[in-house]
């Protein structure tokens, strides 16, 4: 992971707070910071039906080969990664079941 130089936060109350932007995040980090956003919404509001949601393209023998990933929450649906490497059209098939 590389680092770009660190930025003080002063609009927090704990002004020792450093943000580091990064160019490329390990998946964990990815994802304890998506956990933290989900309970401060649940705590927010009292919603907590959030869910992860992926659709994946898988050839007969199990590969997978594109799909979408991305979350529920609120009665709702977000998907942030779509896409088909190898199918022409596939992209748009998902594109069309996400808002399906």
């Amino acid at each position: 992971m590389s680092e770009q130089g660190g930025v003080r936060d002063s609009h927090r109350e704990d002004a020792s707070a450093t943000l580091v932007v990064v160019d490329a995040s390990a998946i964990d980090e990815a994802i304890m910071l998506e956990e933290r956003i989900y309970e401060f919404n649940v705590a927010a509001t009292g919603i907590d039906d959030g869910r992860y949601l992926s659709v994946v393209l898988k050839r007969d023998d199990g590969t997978i080969y594109g799909g979408l990933h991305g979350h529920t929450w609120a009665a709702s649906a977000r998907s942030r990664r779509c896409g088909s490497r190898e199918r022409a059209g596939e992209g748009a098939r998902l594109a069309s079941a996400r808002r399906g």
